[in-house]
């Protein structure tokens, strides 16, 4: 009552013993309503904070997971693009060879296409004229057969150099 600015009271009416057991029984009912109320709202809160840790949680580890997964992609990647990087330098060292051996191959195809050059045949007045003569498709087969083995021979390297 000082707090409140009224003043102390001069005297306190004595109360019946009834009435002093309807008030402590009010009184005990209030505290227990209110010390539920307040044990249900920490209850609450505590559950709600826990849900929200747990969720903040596996996020985090969802977030790192990722990372971890993006780099294993990033260095898968870059060895892939340095193996392609190995790859297309090894097609291009094997296509000058190839293109080398195309050169040689049409050199040796001429040289055997000039022994048949040499054959003569016989006219009716007699004069000897001569005829290159080519056996058909040989030059295609033989072409065919190197270009075969070259190409056996560069995928061969390639799966070597790819399952090392």
């Amino acid at each position: 009552m000082r707090i409140l600015g009224l003043g102390s009271p001069d005297k306190v009416p004595p109360m019946t013993e009834k009435a002093a057991i309807d008030l402590g029984g009010d009184i005990l009912a209030e505290f227990f309503v209110f010390g539920t109320a307040v044990s249900l709202v920490l209850f609450e809160y505590f559950r709600q904070s826990s849900n929200t840790k747990s969720k903040t949680d596996a996020f985090e580890q969802k977030v790192k997971d990722m990372e971890s997964e993006l780099e294993l992609y990033k260095k898968n990647s870059d060895e892939n693009n340095k193996r392609i990087a190995e790859m297309s330098k090894f097609l291009q060292e094997h296509k000058k060879k190839v293109e080398e051996m195309n050169k040689e191959l049409i050199k040796l195809d001429k040289r055997r296409n000039m022994k048949f050059a040499t054959q003569t045949t016989q006219t009716s007045n007699g004069n000897q004229i001569g005829k290159i003569m080519k056996p058909k498709n040989s030059a295609q087969s033989v072409t065919q057969d190197v270009k075969n083995s070259i190409v056996y021979q560069c995928a061969e390297d390639t799966a070597k150099k790819l399952f090392k």
